[in-house]
């Protein structure tokens, strides 16, 4: 049988796939299909307000494929450390990329709360305006 001849980009998208923690392919062999959408419901509801810009909805999006890819990663951990011959730089390896993926999150979450206007709990709200309310008058 002929061996197909892979063109650079589609070698990538196969070897990301085998590995599965870099796949950009969504969801890949043994993955929940619902969990992408879990973790976008869930980014959208914890980093964005119904008041939000396209570009927050946008970045919480963002944020949510950064989570799904970190889920992926410590699946893919957890094989690697069950096997015993597992050599220790590609231990190595996935925690750099863990690391990557962590910063990535972070930028994502400050630059949400720079776009967000900062919201003030109920009972903190309450205080504030008890604190600068007119006192009444006592004689």
């Amino acid at each position: 049988m002929a061996r197909t001849r892979l063109t650079p980009d589609l070698a990538r998208a196969v070897n990301a796939l085998r590995h599965g923690a870099t796949a950009t392919v969504a969801p890949i062999p043994g993955e929940e299909p619902e969990l992408a959408g879990r973790y976008r419901d869930a980014c959208r509801a914890a980093l964005t307000t119904p008041a939000s810009s396209d570009l927050a909805t946008i970045l919480a999006d963002r944020a949510a494929a950064v989570l799904v890819r970190l889920h992926r990663l410590d699946n893919w951990e957890r094989v690697l450390t069950a096997d015993a011959a597992t050599p220790p730089a590609e231990l190595g390896n996935l925690a750099r990329y863990e690391a990557h993926l962590n910063r990535q999150l972070l930028a994502l979450v400050r630059v949400l709360a720079t776009l967000q206007p900062p919201t003030i709990p109920a009972s903190v709200r309450k205080a504030i305006d008890g604190l600068t309310s007119t006192p009444a008058h006592v004689p």
